[in-house]
């Protein structure tokens, strides 16, 4: 698996999720929801609400069905959501026609609420032995292959929090587990330091694998028009043509803007999409603006998509491309998160002990007396 660094620098003292390998992991094969006025889907994974009730269970919901866990010995259920923050949330599971469709509705401590924080993570734990014993004690046999659907009943805030009348659901994860909780990517933004950035250093990246990427989101306090901008410092003449690469959640919006000009949208499909665009023969660089502009889920609220940018360059007939991921990177407001970072891959074969990367830069370190790392990777494994 590969090691995240979000950042690394000098100090002076004074943003492809990986998939669950739990052989208890199902995938939703279904979904409903009890108004189509009321939940709109897009695929399986992501459901948004409009006119959403204030009661803790108003009677609306959506729902995710999946086929039969197969296998023994779990006993634990996990889902895992990333939800509007301060979306109040009710959740149950449920059998679909084995021993009855909603057998489990009423059990003790099936339904659970939760309400989103800041960050939207949300997780439901139910325990299989436990639920078990709630199912017998009113007189519903259970077997864990009867759980074959997984019900939200979503509501605003609590009493005093800000009422919205609209939210989103975005599903994570399902896993019937065995004493273990599965691996779940969880984006991290750190607060910005400042020092010398040896992510935007000289980098050699010897026998590991090295990527620069540039990842951003926007929350749901966002505006349609909210921002993350790269400024590159160089002299741009001549250059004519913008490549990118991007990945974003299935039928998200974003849109690349040209030295604040020339607009590029694409709607991502969850996996690597390139895009190119050609600037027209009169088009004139101002080193005044922002060399590229970037809009998630454009044109709207903020969703909380995450989008990661793993190649932007700026390309021209007889000159050396310019990689616009290690240029100056800024945001609108608070309602963008942005962050760049290092992922570094060590073969799975052939590899050595001591395989590294080196990183140089031209500042002058002097009085520099202390380096600080943010880093993401695998527990147990060593950087």
């Amino acid at each position: 698996m590969p090691v995240y660094i979000y950042e690394m620098k000098y100090l002076v003292t004074g943003p492809e999720k990986p998939e669950p390998e739990n052989p208890g992991h199902v995938e939703p094969t279904g979904v409903a929801q009890s108004s189509t006025d009321f939940a709109s889907w897009e695929e399986y994974k992501t459901v948004t609400f409009s006119n959403l009730p204030t009661a803790t269970n108003g009677g609306k919901w959506a729902r995710w069905d999946y086929d039969s866990v197969t296998g023994e010995g779990y006993t634990d259920v996990v889902v895992q959501l990333k939800a509007t923050p301060g979306l109040r949330i009710n959740a149950k599971l449920d059998a679909s026609n084995t021993p009855a469709n909603n057998a489990y509705d009423s059990i003790a401590g099936n339904k659970t609420t939760i309400v989103a924080g800041e960050d939207g993570l949300v997780k439901f734990t139910w325990n299989l032995e436990e639920f078990a014993a709630a199912a017998e004690a009113a007189g519903k046999a259970f077997a864990v292959s009867n759980l074959r659907k997984f019900v939200v009943f979503p509501s605003c805030g609590l009493e005093g929090d800000d009422v919205f009348t609209t939210g989103s659901i975005e599903l994570i994860s399902i896993d019937f587990i065995k004493g273990e909780e599965p691996e779940v990517y969880v984006p991290v933004y750190p607060e910005a330091v400042e020092g010398v950035d040896l992510i935007l250093g000289t980098i050699n990246p010897k026998t590991i694998i090295v990527e620069r990427q540039v990842r951003m989101t926007k929350d749901n306090g966002g505006g349609q028009w909210d921002w993350a901008g790269l400024k590159y410092a160089g002299d741009l003449t001549g250059y004519t043509k913008m490549v990118a690469q991007i990945i974003g959640p299935d039928g998200a919006a974003f849109t690349f803007k040209i030295n604040d000009k020339v607009e590029k949208s694409v709607t991502t499909n969850g996996a690597l999409q390139e895009v190119e665009h050609e600037l027209d023969a009169s088009f004139e660089w101002n080193a005044a603006a922002q060399t590229m502009i970037m809009f998630p889920d454009f044109a709207t609220a903020g969703l909380g998509n995450e989008f990661t940018i793993v190649k932007l360059e700026l390309q021209g007939e007889g000159k050396e491309a310019i990689d616009l991921l290690a240029a100056a990177l800024s945001v609108s407001n608070s309602h963008v998160k942005a962050c760049r970072d290092l992922v570094l891959t060590k073969a799975t074969t052939n590899s050595e002990p001591w395989d590294c990367i080196e990183i140089s830069v031209a500042d002058d370190l002097t009085g520099y007396n202390k380096v600080h790392f943010v880093v993401k990777g695998t527990a147990g494994e060593q950087l």
